[in-house]
């Protein structure tokens, strides 16, 4: 496959992974993917928006020659530097060592480290900065966390051309280039829920950032840097289903979530004191949500603490250390996720009680600053349903202060 016209002058250079299955680790890619990468030609200066993954330098180079000689680029823009999409900025500079390199100022940190070259023509762009090429005009708009600290758009000013990198992508394989091609739509809007679920969910608040000013520059294309290029006949509804994805939840009365993994019901115990206590406090005023982790479904469990005013884990303690579908929940959320919100934990044990220091020591690390925890030693005591009980109590007074 040669290189694909999106409009004179304009041209996708990208590669087709149609074998990858497992991306960054994080997600499975049931179609493959692509890496988009554009040419964009004016009458004075040709620019290379983005590369593509290492393994797929020939094809790259081929298709780049079809319409310039890479020696003959002026300008390469870095709208994020993640080794899928540069890592044949080494090769480019092999063959043209006086390209200018464009890109925000994390991304000019990031790709000195992955190259490993010192002395880069690197040009860090400024939010609303302007590049021409004669008869076009390139405008970066900084946006950070999607997905990296180093995203930045592009956009094509006269021919109303986004480039959005990642935001908006879908890992899929397939050489129609643009959704105007696309054989399978139902298909294809999985596989963008599933990148965003995977990819763009742990950013919230600069997905909605990120599409108000989608909708600001109202693009007439989408270039993304996986997946189809976006035309008028999907461009509405990727935005509508941004939209909805992204938008916040606020709770009409607080949501408390507690998720709890109990050997011998001890743990379960607890947490059924914790409830009573939480919805004294509140008057019965607010929503509290028990898990069983035994039977709850995860994914289920990490959407409620994602959505909830605040959470507290329940485990017991196993072989010193806290219970694996609780460690799974964690590994799940993602410290932006977590902002404004109160955690912490409670669990029985019968040998040392690790788990309950362990769950907040992760809440630490999540950015938290989990409340203090408790620990009973096996089935609790009379006197320690009190203790529990004012432990809950005592939660939810903390919870009604950031209400």
């Amino acid at each position: 496959m040669k290189s694909y016209k999106l409009k004179d002058g304009v041209y996708w250079v990208g590669a087709i992974d149609y074998d990858l299955k497992v991306f960054d680790i994080v997600m499975h890619t049931e179609f493959g993917s692509t890496y988009n990468s554009y040419i964009v030609k004016g009458n004075e200066k040709t620019s290379l928006i983005d590369t593509a993954k290492s393994p797929f330098k020939d094809e790259f180079f081929e298709r780049i020659n079809d319409i310039v000689k890479v020696e003959d680029i002026d300008y390469l823009i870095v709208n994020h530097a993640e080794p899928d999409h540069s890592g044949l900025i080494e090769y480019v500079l092999e063959k043209n060592p006086n390209i200018q390199i464009y890109g925000s100022p994390a991304a000019g940190l990031n790709i000195k480290e992955i190259i490993n070259m010192e002395n880069l023509n690197f040009n860090r762009v400024k939010d609303g900065e302007r590049l021409s090429l004669g008869n076009r005009t390139l405008e970066f708009s900084l946006q950070p966390n999607l997905h990296w600290p180093d995203t930045m758009f592009t956009y094509l000013v006269e021919d109303n051309i986004l480039f959005t990198c990642d935001f908006f992508g879908a890992h899929y394989a397939f050489d129609g280039v643009v959704s105007s091609n696309l054989k399978n739509i139902k298909d294809y809007d999985r596989s963008l829920k599933e990148y965003f679920d995977a990819i763009m969910s742990p950013f919230m608040s600069s997905v909605r950032r990120g599409v108000k000013k989608v909708k600001e520059y109202y693009p007439e294309i989408i270039a993304t840097s996986h997946g189809a290029v976006l035309e008028k006949d999907y461009i509405p509804k990727a935005i509508k289903l941004y939209e909805k994805w992204s938008k916040e939840v606020v709770n009409e009365i607080p949501l408390v979530v507690i998720p709890f993994a109990s050997a011998y019901n001890y743990t379960k115990q607890m947490a059924l004191i914790i409830e009573s206590a939480i919805k004294d406090e509140f008057e019965g005023k607010v929503n509290v949500e028990l898990y069983d982790l035994i039977e709850a479904k995860i994914d289920n469990v990490v959407k409620r603490i994602k959505q909830s005013n605040a959470f507290l884990f329940g485990s017991a303690t196993i072989v010193r250390d806290t219970l694996p579908t609780i460690w799974e929940i964690l590994a799940k959320v993602h410290y932006e996720e977590l902002k404004g919100k109160i955690a912490t934990s409670f669990g029985s044990y019968g040998w040392s009680g690790e788990a309950v220091d362990n769950i907040n020591q992760r809440l630490e690390q999540l950015k938290m600053k989990p409340l203090p925890g408790l620990k009973i030693k096996f089935k609790p005591s009379i006197s320690q349903v009190d203790e529990i009980y004012e432990f809950g109590k005592n939660f939810a007074q903390e919870l009604k202060k950031i209400l």
